[in-house]
């Protein structure tokens, strides 16, 4: 906080004077009447404090790097600080001070904030600033950013200023006051149609209406409108900078509360943040209304998803007023159609007659008469921006009768207007003026000390002064006139003149300066679009690599791409560095499986590469290696990805971690795909650690999800589950968002990949549980996200194909040999389509087709061995399984041993259940029935509790038989439960279920006698041992004994168990 002033200047009403108290001097009085002492004393000091008639204030003299500096005034409420600019030292009068101490005074708390208006002038000010700390600038918005950021930001949310003459507009009021009621109000026309003065004066006029409405008793702090404003630019089309400036407008309604949602932001949790920002909006006492102004500059669909998403989940608090040129890409006809919109355009903002008619009265030295006057309109068509041109083109004229030249040659289309700026508003311009107006035509906004460097003058502040005072078009975008801009059309004026009387080489030479002035002050992305300006593309290359973030994948990858597809080619060959950021940039801005998206990536890559060797930098060289290893992978280049993975390890430097996990991944799938799970799960552990260092949140989903697949072959069907909803939650609202800006292309859709491997694994999952229903849901997900039909790559699970095992399981064999027609005809690579007539084999053997299942088998023995090894397992079981139905057994257990030797090695106890289980049918079917059994048992024990089902569905009626044999040898409680549910579940296969009491009691290893019966279902219901025992009339101890008894005979050791084994055995 700055020092209390030294100076305090205090009115007497008993000398009828201001007294001015110093330290160790006598006191000096200034007389209202007697401004000039006071303006005297006033240029010597640089603080004080104020205590006159109405209030008090902090006064602080603000000083700028050119020009005598700006006086402002504090005042304070509690712990919050209001802010007041009150001028130059030549206008701060005492009569100044007393105004501003009495306004400030009489603000209550919920004026303390961006968009309220003051009662004095109508315009909004900016008052949500903190006293500033010493020798630092003022910044009218708390922030981390820096002085110029914030400056810049604080622009942004100012209201624009009312034009001095304001036609009233009823019509035009009355839309938007039902619009207030809905979601939200779209302007939208061209340039120069009065959208912004519309929606500034309809505030006003309602906040006005709404004192005069109500005794000043009855007003309350919340019943102020409470407004938040956010002009946007070209700029605003990352999240960061979009949502940073909505935050820090909207935190004005309620000023006190922390929502916590710019955290969340600047960690890309935009999904988060938006369920955080509605809560805090939810929570408003009153309706309030958020403006986002020139949105046509928005071009980022992301953004437009966002904020479509917010509109959908919108709270009655907040009503939102878009103005734009264009329509955007909104869900409007839903709006539309749920009556949530209210639509104000081209149509209804052009001027009627009379309203033209007005604003010529209003605008005009002299009154035309109504003939010129309609004639005039006819030709504007009513464009208010060409009506006001006409109005400053008359200013110099006294009659109407002088003006008929002009009147007779005026034409209202926009190239006459342009022409016309330049040859009657311009060229009538001081020459000093006019140039000052052309080198400056480029810039968005101005500044005194961006026009200095820009045109390497040192009075700017008073030409732009100057420019305002002439009506040149220049509009203030804060209240101290610090910021301004050029009206668009007049802008565009400017320019064209600017290239035909400077030259390129002059216009380059001057934004070249405004490059170097936004480097200066750290507005990175402004220094950049300047240097493009000025084709100086070494620059653009040089500031372009300090925007890069080093060693991270938080880059702003969407807009590098933006950037670097403007550089000339042959300006980034020559930065090996950018090269790469814009082959990363592709990887983490497109469809990763896009082959399209291979030759335009890899060129960038091949150059990086070449650099990076001149400069033997091996960190570098490593990045290259693993981009490429990633880009190989989604092309389904698996052998090359492995390879490329392979070198990048041996090539990284020791320690470093920065791409490492993207070739973790590749060689944990390597790995798994080879069936070494020991290894594949070591990478994954590694990767994991890795990717933590790089923040790399898809990298981190990936992992979980191969983790998830290589439980499933180890059978830990429950991990698997966990690594699954692990990996779905990264995607999940509150998480998804954490990588979003990693994983949305340029065209806003979102990378689906892992997200949808993630709901095979779910669906593969409760597939083998039996819960077909559950599995057929998560496909369904998977159809949602809009994944082709097709998807080839996938690992352990059946990925594509599962559907049609489903179909299968469901007895519609018949549409499952469709689907895998239809698939087999979109296959690409020639290993998915192997993969494809393997299940149509597999699935023509369970239906009894042998002919079809012996053709698959004659297509596979002269074709290439598949590359992974689990491929190669898959076909040989179900070459056992054809040899199995041809009676060929004995060549059916030779081509298992060493699958099984080799599952077993490697701990893959998925794939060694299924081979014990194909040499037990394999011996049954050779009617060797202890040997049968010698398989089977070790197979059941080790399934037991893990939830398979399908593993034996699968093998048909002769596994049911089997295990029917098995029942009456089983002893063990737990295993012949097991058995009994695998029974259960054959029976409701093929609609055999007996539900008979005796088929029941056979399903037990003793029947429930009829007590026993009583008590189970009193244990359903969920009643006490106490309670059980007086409705039976039975002491608690036999009670006791009895419940023990039912949990026995069930095979169970608690009651939910028990209940869970009696509704699968049909006892209730």
């Amino acid at each position: 906080m700055p020092k209390s002033p030294t100076y305090r200047l205090i009115w007497s009403a008993e000398r009828n004077a201001y007294e001015l108290h110093t330290p160790d001097h006598s006191h000096q009085r200034f007389v209202p009447e007697d401004e000039a002492s006071w303006l005297a004393w006033l240029a010597t000091c640089t603080s004080f404090s104020f205590q006159g008639h109405a209030g008090r204030l902090n006064v602080y003299k603000e000083l700028r790097s050119r020009g005598a500096g700006y006086w402002y005034a504090y005042h304070s409420t509690g712990r919050r600080v209001a802010k007041r600019y009150l001028g130059r030292t030549a206008t701060l009068t005492l009569r100044r001070l007393e105004e501003a101490a009495q306004s400030l005074t009489n603000e209550n708390p919920a004026s303390l904030m961006i968009s309220t208006l003051t009662e004095k002038d109508g315009v909004f000010q900016a008052t949500t600033a903190r006293l500033p700390e010493e020798g630092k600038e003022k910044g009218d918005l708390p922030s981390t950013l820096p002085s110029s950021q914030m400056e810049q930001l604080d622009l942004k949310l100012r209201l624009p200023r009312l034009p001095t003459s304001l036609i009233e507009r009823t019509h035009l009021y009355a839309l938007l006051d039902a619009g207030f009621a809905r979601k939200l109000t779209l302007i939208s026309a061209p340039a120069g149609f009065g959208k912004t003065t519309l929606v500034r004066a309809w505030i006003t006029r309602r906040r006005d209406s709404w004192l005069l409405s109500r005794p000043a008793s009855e007003r309350t702090n919340q019943d102020h409108l409470l407004v938040a404003w956010v002009t946007l630019d070209d700029g605003d089309n990352e999240p960061l900078r979009f949502w940073g400036a909505i935050l820090a407008a909207c935190q004005t309604f309620s000023p006190h509360e922390e929502t916590g949602a710019r955290a969340l932001l600047e960690t890309a949790q935009y999904q988060t943040m938006l369920a955080t920002f509605l809560q805090y909006l939810s929570r408003l006492p009153t309706h309030c209304i958020l403006v986002l102004e020139d949105y046509h500059v928005i071009r980022s669909p992301l953004l437009h998803e966002m904020l479509a998403s917010l509109l959908a989940r919108v709270p009655d608090t907040l009503h939102v007023i878009l103005i734009t040129r264009v329509d955007p890409p909104l869900p409007l006809a839903r709006l539309r159609a749920n009556g949530e919109l209210q639509e104000v355009r081209d149509a209804d903002l052009r001027f009627a007659l009379t309203e033209a008619q007005a604003f010529l009265q209003q605008m005009l030295p002299f009154p035309l008469d109504t003939a010129v006057s309609e004639r005039m309109y006819l030709q504007t068509e009513g464009w208010v921006t060409g009506l006001r041109l006409l109005a400053l083109a008359l200013q110099g004229y006294r009659s109407q009768q002088e003006s008929e030249p002009l009147l007779a040659s005026f034409s209202g289309t926009l190239r006459y207007i342009l022409v016309y700026l330049v040859e009657e508003v311009l060229a009538v311009q001081p020459d000093a003026l006019q140039l000052f107006l052309l080198q400056t035509s480029g810039l968005n906004r101005l500044t005194a000390s961006l026009c200095d460097a820009v045109t390497d003058r040192d009075d700017s502040d008073l030409l732009l002064e100057q420019v305002e005072r002439a009506n040149l078009f220049l509009q203030p975008l804060d209240e101290s006139q610090q910021w301004y801009r050029y009206h668009a059309l007049w802008a565009r004026a400017l320019q064209r003149e600017a290239h035909r009387r400077l030259g390129a080489t002059t216009l380059h030479t001057l934004n070249r300066k405004a490059s170097s002035w936004y480097e200066q002050q750290g507005l990175l992305p402004d220094a950049i679009e300047a240097a493009f300006a000025s084709e100086d593309f070494p620059r653009v290359a040089m500031l372009i690599e300090r925007l890069l973030l080093p060693k991270s994948f938080h880059n702003p990858y969407h807009l590098l791409r933006r950037l670097l597809e403007r550089v000339p080619k042959d300006v980034l060959d020559a930065h090996p560095e950018l090269r790469f950021a814009y082959a990363e940039s592709r990887i983490f801005t497109s469809d990763r499986r896009d082959p399209s998206n291979k030759k335009v990536t890899e060129q960038a890559l091949r150059i990086a590469e070449q650099g990076f060797r001149v400069q033997r930098d091996d960190q570098k060289l490593a990045q290259v290696l693993s981009l490429r290893a990633t880009l190989a992978f989604f092309q389904n280049d698996l052998l090359t990805a492995f390879a490329l993975a392979h070198q990048m390890l041996l090539v990284q430097p020791e320690g470093e971690l920065h791409w490492r996990g993207s070739s973790l991944v590749v060689l944990g799938i390597e790995a798994l795909l080879a069936g070494k799970m020991e290894e594949a799960w070591q990478r994954m552990m590694e990767a994991r650690v890795a990717y933590e260092a790089d923040q790399s949140f898809p990298g981190l989903l990936a992992t979980a999800f191969v983790l998830g697949e290589i439980s499933m072959e180890q059978g830990e069907l429950h991990q698997a589950d966990l690594y699954y909803q692990q990996a779905l939650a990264g995607s999940e609202p509150g998480k998804e968002e954490l990588f979003q800006h990693q994983l949305t292309t340029v065209t806003g859709a979102q990378e689906t990949f892992f997200k949808c491997q993630t709901l095979f694994g779910l669906a593969q999952l409760a597939y083998e549980r039996n819960e077909l229903d559950a599995a057929e849901q998560w496909l369904s997900q998977v159809r949602v996200l809009g994944a082709p039909l097709v998807e080839e790559m996938h690992f352990l699970t059946a990925g594509t194909l599962l559907q049609a095992y489903i179909l299968h399981a469901r007895g519609q064999s018949a549409q499952a040999q469709k689907l895998l027609s239809q698939i087999a005809v979109q296959a690409r690579s020639p290993q998915f389509l192997r993969e494809v007539r393997a299940c149509v084999a597999q699935i023509a053997l369970a239906t009894g087709d042998l002919t079809k299942a012996c053709e698959w088998s004659r297509t596979i023995e002269h074709a290439e061995t598949p590359l992974a090894l689990l491929r190669q397992e898959e076909e040989a079981l179900l070459l056992a399984r054809l040899r199995i139905a041809q009676a060929r057994s004995e060549e059916a257990l030779r081509i298992l041993a060493p699958w099984k030797t080799q599952a077993e090695t490697q701990q893959r106890l998925r794939s060694t259940l299924e081979i014990l289980l194909l040499e037990a049918l394999a011996h049954f079917a050779q009617a060797r029935l202890p040997e049968a059994k010698q398989a089977l048992l070790p197979m059941l024990t080790r399934t037991q509790g893990k939830g398979y089902q399908r593993l034996f569905l699968n093998e048909g009626r002769a596994m049911e038989t089997l295990l029917k044999t098995l029942v009456p040898e089983l002893r063990e409680a737990p295993l012949l439960s097991s058995v009994r549910t695998l029974l259960h579940a054959f029976a409701q296969e093929y609609g055999t279920e007996d539900t008979s009491p005796s088929r029941k009691d056979s399903l037990l290893l003793e029947p429930l006698s009829p007590q026993e019966q009583r008590v189970l279902h009193l244990l359903v219901a969920g009643q006490t041992y106490g309670e059980i025992a007086q409705e039976l009339v039975v002491s608690l101890n036999t009670i006791k004994t009895q419940i023990s008894s039912v949990y026995r005979k069930l095979g169970a050791n608690r009651r939910a168990e028990a209940i869970a084994r009696a509704q699968r055995l049909h006892l209730l």
